[in-house]
């Protein structure tokens, strides 16, 4: 599993260069040592392993990775402008008001920002749906009765 962060390539009047819109790219890993030993190496070698992702280890990939290389990387944003985190409707995110993210966002100036959960065109086709179904009091594809 992977953290990456992009935004909208723009052109950066204030330093006269085009912003590609990159943020990052950061995996959720740990290592561990290996509990057995094989044909290419000993038991207690270190090894990569693929990381379990809760609201915990999501938090402090947000603020040691993501709040950093926002400063960094988009200027404008530290000065006053809005920073919009868009998560996908996954259980491990955090909440809109979660304190420590917003206490690491303001240690770093980052003080107008956004946590929305969702992308826009599922809450869209959710909607759609839902309208449908009211519509004709069902699911909008009945089975058909067969024929005698």
């Amino acid at each position: 599993m992977m953290l990456a962060a992009v935004v909208r390539p723009r052109w950066n009047a204030a330093s006269g260069s085009y912003f590609d819109g990159k943020l990052g790219i950061w995996p959720f890993i740990v290592q561990e040592p290996a509990v057995r030993s094989s044909s290419r190496r000993p038991a207690g070698t270190m090894i990569t392993k693929e990381g379990r992702v809760n609201k915990g280890t999501y938090r402090k990939m947000l603020i040691q990775h993501l709040l950093p290389a926002v400063r960094e990387r988009w200027p404008s944003v530290c000065n006053g402008g809005l920073l919009r985190v868009q998560q996908d409707n996954a259980p491990a995110h955090i909440s809109p008001m979660d304190t420590q993210f917003v206490a690491a966002a303001a240690e770093l100036g980052l003080t107008r920002f956004k946590l929305a959960r969702g992308s826009g065109r599922r809450a869209a086709s959710k909607s759609w749906s839902r309208r449908s179904r009211q519509r004709t009091g069902s699911c909008p594809l009945q089975p058909s009765t067969p024929r005698s």
